[in-house]
């Protein structure tokens, strides 16, 4: 589709349907039977704005390691970090986001801040996998996950 437009050409509705309704039936596991996708839902893309709004989406995996490293912080940080991390919240939109999160302990800017969080995620993966196992040799999880 990049290809396509990167030559000028248009993408039609028909075209963007077909690709939404793949991906989405391969996004749930149609083909390994998870469950049945409607096709009616081709149309969905239609409704989301992630698709055509201004570039905003990245707010998303800012705010998710920002939340991973004041959580890791609170947990970890004992009874100062947990009133720095209120004070961060009582402060409101008194400063800009950069400076609300560096004044709580966080640095977006940083590489060091992405690479604990990446770790953090791992952690979190590596347990979820573990449970996913428990639950299988219990006979409680789909075969199919």
């Amino acid at each position: 589709m990049n290809d396509q437009v990167e030559k000028g050409e248009t993408l039609t509705a028909k075209e963007l349907n077909q690709k939404y309704l793949e991906l989405t039936k391969t996004f749930y596991g149609e083909d390994q039977g998870v469950m049945v996708i409607d096709p009616f839902i081709e149309n969905e893309w239609g409704s989301i704005p992630h698709f055509f709004m201004n570039y905003y989406v990245y707010q998303y995996s800012t705010g998710l390691i920002s939340s991973l490293a004041l959580s890791e912080s609170v947990l970890t940080g004992g009874e100062k970090q947990r009133q720095v991390y209120l004070n961060f919240l009582k402060s409101g939109s008194v400063n800009d986001p950069l400076e609300a999160l560096k004044i709580a302990g966080v640095d977006i800017t940083s590489p060091a801040t992405y690479t604990r969080a990446f770790k953090r995620y791992a952690t979190l993966l590596d347990e979820m996998e573990k449970l996913v196992k428990k639950l299988k040799v219990a006979g409680k999880l789909s075969p199919i996950l």
